[in-house]
């Protein structure tokens, strides 16, 4: 005897309360509760089982021609796919760094927010989803192919992700492992994991410079030469002590003015394998000439080549870089400059002082305070040499500077052939044995101090006389 019916629509959700058999129902067929297994437990909905994936290829669709389809075979040419524990996993034949390298330099392959660009790796993945599930928003629920997460290619219409029991994917040419959820009709989420494997980097050890080279690559005009070796000639470059030093020519104030492109190019070699890629190797910081290509003029057959400007912070470039990926390594770049000859005035007296490159520290700077009560018949002057930070200096050892003082007005009326200048050490005075040139009085000394011009021979009252004209103090 049949008792109270139950329509297939409120069976349907009591079966998805949880049970473990399977029923199907026609439209308008109806059971009753005592042929319903006991508390329903064996009642379940029609949920689809775990799919199974079988196989997976990787031939783009027939309708997928053109420049796009170029720049995705870039990539596919060294991929390979297969199912292997229930995932499917994308096999490339080059290193992560080269598949990267390969989308960074085609503008196709660079899917960004306009999504104008190509997702490259195709898969077609067959299942064993009945043919019976179809894709589209038209689609009946019960039968429905629907994306849950992961995978946002097509919210939509999904005719081109799903058809006929095959799953058809668009993914990026760069990834590690990618989830993928999805529905069939009104069943539970079904997962596809899709895993990529590149080829292995090369494993990279301590780096060894050998050599370096300043020599401008062919590619460089003479015009360019010419502009860059207004600082650069003369240059060269070794290396000692695993760091590269590079010697100017050229002072570093001159350095400093140079106003052009970077002129100094090293070709440093190393000791790493020809077999590594410029692909393969990465700037990773202190160099941002080419930071996002590193094509062959940064990199190639184990040589770094470099381009930096003509002046450094602290005289020296600290760069790092990667190879494949193996350890950060790093290179030191020390810059040298020669020493400019010295040469400096005091606006106010007009007094100069000049001498040789190394003759006094980089900067130096004449400083001069003229006498304020001197005798009618003397000029006296503090002459000082000072450093950057305002440190008295002296000359080097062996070293001398010249001098000259231009003749003062209250000598204009006096014979110039009757002016000396005095080094005053105290109360004893040193006769600088200076000459007279074009109104100027000019000596050389290695000490800067206090220096008197006048017509009396001051040595006499408890000094000496320097030797020939050019002398030096000894104090």
């Amino acid at each position: 005897m049949r008792s109270k019916k139950i329509c297939a629509a409120v069976l349907a959700a009591v079966l998805a309360a949880g049970s473990t058999a399977a029923y199907a129902f026609a439209d308008d067929e109806v059971i009753t509760a005592a042929e319903t297994p006991e508390n329903n437990d064996e009642l379940v909905s029609t949920q689809a089982d775990t799919v199974t994936y079988s196989a997976v290829t990787t031939g783009f669709p027939a309708a997928f021609t053109g420049d796009k389809k170029t720049s995705a075979e870039k990539v596919t040419g060294f991929m390979s796919a297969k199912v292997e524990n229930g995932a499917v996993v994308v096999t490339f034949t080059k290193t992560k760094a080269e598949i990267e390298a390969i989308v960074a330099g085609d503008d196709n392959l660079k899917k960004g927010a306009s999504g104008s660009g190509v997702d490259p790796v195709y898969l077609n993945i067959t299942t064993d989803i009945a043919n019976t599930v179809t894709a589209g928003d038209s689609t009946a629920e019960a039968n429905k192919f629907t994306w849950v997460s992961g995978y946002g290619w097509d919210e939509g219409d999904h005719s081109y992700n799903f058809k006929e029991g095959h799953i058809m994917l668009w993914l990026p040419a760069v990834g590690d492992t990618t989830t993928i959820q999805y529905k069939v009709g009104t069943g539970d989420a079904q997962t596809l994991t899709v895993k990529y494997e590149y080829a292995a980097e090369p494993e990279a050890s301590d780096v060894t410079y050998s050599s370096v080279s300043t020599t401008y690559p062919a590619g460089c005009t003479e015009e360019d030469i010419a502009a860059f070796e207004a600082i650069t000639d003369g240059i060269e470059a070794a290396v000692e002590d695993g760091e590269i030093v590079v010697t100017f020519a050229k002072s570093k104030e001159e350095a400093e003015a140079y106003s052009g492109s970077d002129p100094v190019y090293l070709a440093i070699t190393t000791d790493i394998a020809n077999t590594v890629t410029a692909e393969q190797f990465t700037w990773v910081s202190g160099y941002d000439w080419d930071v996002s290509a590193h094509k062959e003029y940064n990199f190639d057959a184990g040589k770094i080549m470099l381009w930096l400007p003509a002046t450094a912070t602290g005289d020296k470039f600290t760069i790092t870089y990667k190879v494949a990926s193996g350890a950060t390594q790093t290179i030191v770049i020390n810059y040298e400059y020669t020493a400019a000859a010295f040469e400096d005035s005091d606006s106010t007296t007009g007094i100069t002082a000049a001498a040789e490159a190394g003759t006094v520290p980089e900067g130096t700077e004449l400083v001069v305070e003229p006498g304020d009560d001197d005798p009618e018949d003397e000029a006296s002057f503090d002459i000082t040499l000072v450093d950057e930070s305002g440190n008295p200096v002296q000359p080097a050892a062996g070293k001398s500077v010249t001098v000259s003082i231009p003749v003062p007005a209250k000598f204009s009326s006096a014979n110039e052939a009757d002016l000396k200048v005095f080094y005053k050490n105290g109360e004893t005075y040193t006769n600088m044995n200076a000459t007279v040139t074009d109104h100027k009085l000019v000596f050389t000394t290695t000490h800067f101090s206090t220096y008197v011009v006048t017509t009396k021979n001051l040595a006499s009252a408890g000094g000496s006389t320097g030797g020939s004209t050019g002398g030096s103090t000894g104090g």
